[in-house]
């Protein structure tokens, strides 16, 4: 019998051995898509049997993943697949909505430093660095 983490590690490890970038984050959100689970219920669920529906789902999704479909359009949900990355479906303002998110992402990251770490981020920042 399938469950949520094994079914997580099995992804896992599909998309890694295919050589995808990011094979932790994207067998999580196939998953989600496929079961209908939170990233909650993976967590404190993880023995949660899943039905033959569900693993045919999520293999087909992993297959397409590997074949280096964006997860975006693999489970229909256009937006941010990771931090920092976005993806939009045409429009000219593509790159502006980017480079915000791009913007975003170095503000989250300069907000967390702290002490000698966050003296250096904002030079890296102001110097066009970050």
């Amino acid at each position: 019998m399938t469950n949520l983490k094994t079914a997580w590690t099995g992804a896992r490890d599909r998309l890694k051995a295919a050589g995808v970038d990011s094979p932790v984050i994207d067998a999580r959100l196939l998953l989600e898509a496929a079961t209908g689970a939170s990233r909650t219920d993976i967590v404190t669920d993880p023995y949660r049997v899943l039905t033959p529906e569900q693993v045919a789902l999520l293999d087909s999704y992993v297959e397409r993943r590997c074949r280096r479909e964006p997860v975006s359009k693999i489970i229909g949900r256009p937006g941010i697949d990771r931090v920092g990355e976005a993806v939009f479906h045409g429009g000219r303002d593509q790159r502006v909505r980017q480079i915000r998110i791009d913007d975003r992402f170095r503000q989250l990251q300069l907000e967390a430093a702290t002490g000698a770490d966050a003296h250096a981020a904002r030079q890296g920042a102001a110097a066009g660095l970050g």
